[in-house]
Protein backbone atom coordinates (compact mmCIF):
# COMPACT_ATOMS: atom_id res chain seq x y z
CA UNK A 1 0.00 0.00 0.00
CA UNK A 2 1.29 3.49 -1.21
CA UNK A 3 0.68 6.38 1.58
CA UNK A 4 0.52 9.78 0.50
CA UNK A 5 2.93 11.37 2.84
CA UNK A 6 2.13 15.26 1.11
CA UNK A 7 -1.19 14.80 1.29
CA UNK A 8 -0.92 13.83 4.96
CA UNK A 9 1.44 16.60 5.53
CA UNK A 10 -1.10 19.25 3.81
CA UNK A 11 -3.63 17.89 6.46
CA UNK A 12 -1.43 17.89 9.31
CA UNK A 13 -0.47 21.69 8.06
CA UNK A 14 -4.08 22.79 8.18
CA UNK A 15 -4.87 21.12 11.18
CA UNK A 16 -2.18 22.97 12.99
CA UNK A 17 -3.61 26.75 11.01
CA UNK A 18 -6.74 25.95 12.72
CA UNK A 19 -8.74 23.92 10.51
CA UNK A 20 -11.54 21.98 11.67
CA UNK A 21 -10.83 17.86 11.85
CA UNK A 22 -13.91 17.09 9.47
CA UNK A 23 -12.77 19.94 7.28
CA UNK A 24 -9.16 17.86 7.02
CA UNK A 25 -9.79 14.36 7.54
CA UNK A 26 -12.77 12.00 6.37
CA UNK A 27 -12.52 10.75 9.68
CA UNK A 28 -14.98 7.62 9.13
CA UNK A 29 -11.95 6.27 6.76
CA UNK A 30 -8.73 4.60 7.89
CA UNK A 31 -6.26 5.37 5.33
CA UNK A 32 -7.41 9.10 5.73
CA UNK A 33 -5.80 8.25 9.11
CA UNK A 34 -2.84 6.92 8.03
CA UNK A 35 -2.21 9.48 6.17
CA UNK A 36 -2.39 12.36 8.30
CA UNK A 37 0.09 9.97 10.83
CA UNK A 38 1.89 9.46 7.68
CA UNK A 39 2.19 12.91 6.99
CA UNK A 40 2.60 14.37 10.64
CA UNK A 41 5.72 12.42 10.92
CA UNK A 42 7.01 12.97 7.24
CA UNK A 43 9.28 15.63 7.82
CA UNK A 44 11.01 13.98 10.43
CA UNK A 45 11.19 10.50 8.34
CA UNK A 46 12.18 12.40 4.86
CA UNK A 47 14.05 15.30 6.21
CA UNK A 48 15.53 14.18 9.94
CA UNK A 49 17.89 17.02 9.45
CA UNK A 50 15.74 20.26 8.41
CA UNK A 51 14.72 20.71 12.27
CA UNK A 52 10.99 20.78 13.37
CA UNK A 53 8.61 19.54 11.27
CA UNK A 54 6.64 22.41 8.92
CA UNK A 55 3.20 21.43 10.33
CA UNK A 56 5.06 22.20 14.29
CA UNK A 57 6.70 25.62 13.09
CA UNK A 58 3.45 26.88 12.88
CA UNK A 59 1.61 28.75 15.13
CA UNK A 60 -0.48 25.71 15.93
CA UNK A 61 2.11 23.17 16.17
CA UNK A 62 3.79 25.15 18.79
CA UNK A 63 0.53 25.96 20.75
CA UNK A 64 -0.15 22.56 20.55
CA UNK A 65 3.04 21.90 22.91
CA UNK A 66 1.64 24.55 24.65
CA UNK A 67 -1.49 23.24 25.33
CA UNK A 68 0.38 20.20 26.91
CA UNK A 69 2.64 21.30 28.97
CA UNK A 70 0.03 23.87 30.14
CA UNK A 71 -2.77 20.99 31.08
CA UNK A 72 -4.85 22.77 28.75
CA UNK A 73 -8.10 20.72 26.86
CA UNK A 74 -6.72 19.84 23.64
CA UNK A 75 -9.13 20.57 20.67
CA UNK A 76 -10.17 18.03 18.45
CA UNK A 77 -7.66 19.20 15.60
CA UNK A 78 -5.02 18.72 18.31
CA UNK A 79 -6.03 15.73 19.24
CA UNK A 80 -5.64 14.28 16.12
CA UNK A 81 -2.03 15.73 15.62
CA UNK A 82 -0.79 14.54 18.87
CA UNK A 83 -0.76 10.80 18.70
CA UNK A 84 1.12 11.37 15.76
CA UNK A 85 3.87 13.49 17.38
CA UNK A 86 7.41 12.98 17.79
CA UNK A 87 7.26 13.41 21.19
CA UNK A 88 6.21 10.53 23.51
CA UNK A 89 4.94 13.47 26.02
CA UNK A 90 2.71 14.29 23.63
CA UNK A 91 1.00 11.16 22.88
CA UNK A 92 0.74 9.87 26.13
CA UNK A 93 -0.99 13.11 27.16
CA UNK A 94 -3.42 12.77 23.89
CA UNK A 95 -3.90 9.24 25.08
CA UNK A 96 -5.25 10.55 27.93
CA UNK A 97 -6.90 13.40 27.28
CA UNK A 98 -8.63 11.55 24.35
CA UNK A 99 -9.82 8.44 27.02
CA UNK A 100 -10.89 10.66 29.17
CA UNK A 101 -13.37 12.48 26.45
CA UNK A 102 -14.84 9.39 25.27
CA UNK A 103 -15.93 8.52 28.74
CA UNK A 104 -17.12 11.99 29.28
CA UNK A 105 -18.85 12.34 25.56
CA UNK A 106 -17.77 9.00 23.68
CA UNK A 107 -17.69 9.70 19.94
CA UNK A 108 -16.25 7.76 17.04
CA UNK A 109 -13.52 10.37 16.52
CA UNK A 110 -12.02 10.39 19.68
CA UNK A 111 -12.08 6.27 19.65
CA UNK A 112 -10.29 6.82 16.27
CA UNK A 113 -7.60 8.85 17.89
CA UNK A 114 -7.18 5.82 20.30
CA UNK A 115 -6.69 3.64 17.81
CA UNK A 116 -3.79 5.44 16.19
CA UNK A 117 -2.39 5.75 19.21
CA UNK A 118 -2.45 1.97 19.70
CA UNK A 119 -0.02 2.06 17.05
CA UNK A 120 2.32 3.72 18.80
CA UNK A 121 6.31 2.87 18.39
CA UNK A 122 6.06 3.08 22.66
CA UNK A 123 5.17 -0.18 23.82
CA UNK A 124 3.76 1.42 26.82
CA UNK A 125 1.12 3.30 24.99
CA UNK A 126 0.67 0.61 22.80
CA UNK A 127 -0.53 -1.51 25.98
CA UNK A 128 -2.30 1.22 27.45
CA UNK A 129 -4.44 2.40 24.53
CA UNK A 130 -5.36 -1.15 23.82
CA UNK A 131 -6.65 -1.20 27.62
CA UNK A 132 -8.73 1.87 27.18
CA UNK A 133 -10.09 1.30 23.78
CA UNK A 134 -11.18 -2.00 24.93
CA UNK A 135 -13.08 -0.04 27.72
CA UNK A 136 -14.81 2.36 25.59
CA UNK A 137 -16.28 0.33 22.78
CA UNK A 138 -18.85 -0.85 25.62
CA UNK A 139 -20.15 2.80 26.02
Amino acid sequence: MHIDHTRGAAAAGRLAEGAALREVVDVGAPDSWIRLDAGVRSDEWCHPTHGLPTWEQADGGRALSAAVRSGEVLTEAQLALAPCHRDGRIREHARRAAFRLVLERGGDVLRRVLVVVRDDPDERLRERAARITALSVGR
